[in-house]
C-alpha cells in the first residue's frame, strides 16, 4: 500500500498538486493505522500457531519456542506504529525528502540497540530480561520511529503535511497497490515456507540461517533503498511529463546499485569467517554460516538488478510486473529449488541459500526485459 501510495504521491509531487498530495498522505495513514490494529490483534491471537507452524513438530526445543513467542508477543503489540512509519517513510520519499527517513530511522535504530543491550543483559543495573530485552528494544524504536517521523512531517516550513483525510483520493492508490498487496502476500507466503524448510533442518541451521540474514540485510538495505530512490525520481518525472528523463534514472541508478553491491558481494566473501563469528560460536553453525555467507556473496549483485528495476517500476505505477515476478521467483523458483537442494539432494541449509540465489537470477532477468521493453511510460494512474 505504501508503494502504491508513494506512486500517485509522486506524480502529485511532480505535477506541483499539493492539495492532492497532503489529501493521499493524510487518508493512507489512516488506513495505515486500521490495518495495523488489525494485524496486531490476529497476530497476538494466532502468535503460537505460528510459531508450530514455522518451527515443524520436529524441532525439540521448547526453549527456542518460547522464545519466539514472547518476541512475537512485543512485535504485534507495536504493529500500528509500524504500519504508519512505513506510510510516513513512504511520505517523505514521495516528496524528494530521503533524508529525514534516514536520520530518524538511525536514531530509532540507535535507541534499539541500547535499549537491547540493556535489558538483555541487564546493564546499569536494570533487569536480565533476555529474550523479551530485546523484542523490548524493536518495538520502542518501532514506536519512536513513527512519532519521530510524525512531529517531522508537522514542521511549519513542510510543503507537505496532514490534512483532513479524503477517501476519495484512495482509488489510484488502491488500484495500483493491490498487485502490489498480492506481490507482498505471495512473496512473504513464499518466505515463510523457505523459513518454515530451515526450521526442518535443526537448531545449528537455524542459528546459522538467522546469522547469515542479520548479516546479508546491510546489503539488502542498500539494494531496497537504492530501488525505492529510483521508484521516487520515476514518479516524479512521469509526473512532470519526462518520460526519457524517467529512463535514464533506472539505467543510471542500476550501474550504481550493481558496483555497489559488487562490493558488497566481495566483503561477505572475503569477510564471511569475521562477520559470522560475531553471531554463532558453535562450531557446526559457524562452518555452515561460512559457507552460506559466501554463497550470498554471488547473489548481491543480482539484488541489485532485481530491486533497482522493480522498485523503478512500482514508481511508473507498474505493479503488475513486480508482481509476476513473485510468483515465479519466491514461489515457483524458491521453494521448488530450496526443497530439491536442501531435502532431495541432501544439501541442507547450503542447499537453501543456493535456491534462494538462483531465485535472485531469476527475477533480475524477467524486470529487465521488462523494463527494456517500455510499456511503464505510457502508463496512467
Amino acid at each position: 500500500f505504501g508503494i502504491g501510495m508513494l506512486a500517485i504521491l509522486g506524480r502529485a509531487v511532480g505535477a506541483k498538486d499539493h492539495h492532492k498530495a497532503k489529501g493521499v498522505l493524510s487518508s493512507s495513514l489512516l488506513i495505515a493505522l486500521i490495518a495495523g490494529i488489525i494485524l496486531g490483534v490476529f497476530g497476538l491471537l494466532t502468535k503460537g500457531w505460528m510459531t508450530d507452524a514455522l518451527m515443524g513438530p520436529s524441532n525439540p526445543s521448547a526453549h527456542v519456542r518460547d522464545m519466539a513467542t514472547t518476541y512475537l508477543t512485543w512485535t504485534f503489540a507495536s504493529a500500528p506504529f509500524v504500519t504508519m512509519g512505513v506510510i510516513l517513510t513512504f511520505g517523505f520519499q514521495a516528496s524528494g525528502d530521503s533524508k529525514t527517513p534516514m536520520w530518524v530511522s538511525l536514531f530509532s535504530g540507535f535507541v534499539n540497540l541500547g535499549l537491547s543491550w540493556i535489558f538483555v543483559f541487564g546493564v546499569f543495573g536494570a533487569p536480565e530480561w533476555g529474550i523479551s530485552g530485546a523484542a523490548l528494544g524493536t518495538a520502542s524504536a518501532s514506536i519512536l520511529n513513527c512519532v519521530v517521523l510524525m512531529y517531522c512531517l508537522q514542521r511549519p516550513h513542510r510543503s507537505l503535511r496532514l490534512s483532513i483525510p479524503d477517501m476519495q483520493l484512495l482509488h489510484p492508490v488502491f488500484k495500483v497497490a493491490f498487485p502490489t498487496f498480492a506481490e507482498r502476500v505471495i512473496l512473504h507466503s513464499g518466505f515463510l515456507v523457505f523459513t518454515a524448510f530451515v526450521g526442518r533442518l535443526g537448531t545449528a541451521a537455524m542459528a546459522a540461517q538467522q546469522a547469515c540474514l542479520a548479516i546479508e540485510s546491510l546489503g539488502f538495505i542498500a539494494s531496497y533503498a537504492l530501488g525505492n530512490a529510483s521508484g521516487t525520481i520515476v514518479a516524479q518525472k512521469l509526473g512532470a511529463k519526462e518520460p526519457t528523463q524517467a529512463e535514464q534514472t533506472i539505467w543510471y541508478t542500476m550501474r550504481f546499485s550493481f558496483l555497489l553491491m559488487c562490493g558488497v558481494g566481495a566483503l561477505f566473501f572475503l569477510g564471511a569467517e569475521t562477520f559470522v563469528g560475531w553471531f554463532c560460536t558453535d562450531p557446526e553453525s559457524l562452518a555452515l554460516g561460512i559457507l552460506c555467507m559466501k554463497i550470498a556473496s554471488i547473489a548481491q549483485p543480482l539484488m541489485a538488478f532485481c530491486d533497482c528495476f522493480a522498485g523503478s517500476l512500482r514508481g511508473a505505477g507498474d505493479t503488475k510486473s513486480p508482481m509476476i515476478a513473485a510468483i515465479f521467483g519466491p514461489v515457483a523458483v524458491r521453494i521448488t529449488a530450496c526443497y530439491l537442494l536442501a531435502f532431495t539432494f541432501e544439501l541442507g541449509l547450503v542447499g537453501i541459500w543456493i535456491g534462494s540465489t538462483f531465485d535472485w537470477g531469476v527475477r533480475a532477468l524477467w524486470l529487465f526485459f521488462v523494463v527494456k521493453k517500455g510499456r511503464w511510460k505510457e502508463i496512467e494512474v
